[in-house]
């Protein structure tokens, strides 16, 4: 197993003598190798590590650290590529074994994996269900982050309304706390700002849940993040340290990926690095593509002002395509503005 400098340092057999409590011992080794794994973004050691974990609990007929291994396998797969069907065999598996807490929190996180593909229904069933379990148990955070998941798609629904309301329960069920407030404010508002197209708002929202996320001790792949680095990148040309301050907060996963990949660009391309702006924002496409095709319209419609000033990829040719899409998915106020943009670039032209 890889450590999390990625050199390889051991090799745990899953088949040599262990048994009894070596094999539990092994088991709590891997998974701890696979949790810092991931935290550092090395998500195919992680996976490594939780998949020889799960053949430890088969082995040994041990159901509930079975349960746990694979969760994380899920979670890893989650990041890696959005994918949610080793999450869910996690979630029969727990619920089959009557393990109400783990279910309500599997939920949660496959409500916050749909949250950004685009079966919004399904995502939206899954948080208030998740939410309801979680009330009736009293797991209080578990029961705002499905507030939170909540609110996030009334942002994208242009459901301003249903937004606060949702982010005002959240912060009610768990009063200051940072890590509910990172998402409240950097995910959830800000997302309902993006999607009517008030980017400056967005920012300020952005800003205010990273001053929150500064001091939450959890180091969990929030959403927020990416959001919150690509907007300063954007906002401020003087500004080059949010990506990396984003990628030490913990933004691993092929969706915070993207996102930093379209910061990334916007500094390489400022620097005069235009064909390697261009390989990034390409890059960064490819990983969004794995989520609802208005989050990569949505970077884009973000960065296409700087690629066009300083004559990197393909500004106009991506918001033609992004005012196409916003407009079948009722987006009006971006679907405006990708119009607009890409009138004006003619007009230069």
């Amino acid at each position: 197993v890889r450590d999390v400098t990625g050199v390889q340092t051991c090799a745990l057999p899953i088949s040599a003598g262990l048994r009894g409590w070596a094999g539990e011992t092994a088991f709590e080794a891997l998974e701890t190798i696979g949790r810092w794994a991931q935290l550092n973004g090395d998500l195919e050691a992680a996976t490594e590590a939780f998949e020889r974990a799960h053949q430890i609990a088969a082995t040994e007929r041990r159901p509930i650290l079975r349960i746990r291994a694979k969760h994380q396998i899920g979670i890893a797969q989650v990041l890696a590529s959005g994918t949610t069907s080793k999450l869910s065999e996690a979630r029969t598996l727990a619920a089959g074994a009557g393990a109400i807490s783990t279910t309500a929190l599997i939920d949660l996180q496959l409500a916050t994996a749909w949250s950004v593909g685009q079966d919004l229904d399904r995502a939206l069933s899954a948080a208030r269900s998740c939410q309801q379990t979680a009330s009736r148990i009293r797991h209080r955070r578990v029961e705002a982050m499905a507030w939170c998941v909540q609110g996030v798609i009334s942002g994208l629904r242009r459901d301003p309304q249903g937004t606060q309301h949702a982010v005002g329960q959240a912060e009610l069920t768990v009063p200051d706390d940072p890590e509910i407030l990172l998402v409240t404010w950097g995910q959830a508002r800000a997302a309902a700002s993006l999607f009517v197209n008030d980017i400056s708002r967005a920012r300020a929202e952005c800003n205010k849940g990273i001053w929150y996320g500064r001091a939450a001790t959890q180091r969990a792949p929030r959403y927020a993040w990416g959001l919150w680095a690509i907007l300063e990148i954007v906002g401020d040309p003087q500004c080059k340290a949010a990506v990396d301050e984003a990628r030490a907060a913990g933004a691993i996963g092929s969706f915070n990926d993207g996102l930093l990949g379209y910061a990334d660009a916007v500094v390489q391309g400022r620097d005069g690095h235009t064909q390697h702006a261009s390989e990034l924002a390409e890059r960064a496409s490819r990983k969004l593509g794995a989520y609802a095709p208005w989050w990569d319209h949505l970077a884009r419609r973000l960065v296409a002002p700087c690629a066009l000033e300083h004559n990197w990829g393909r500004p106009a040719a991506w918001l033609r395509s992004a005012a196409a899409n916003f407009r079948r998915t009722g987006h009006d106020e971006l679907a405006a503005y990708c119009q607009w943009f890409v009138a004006l670039e003619r007009g230069n032209g």
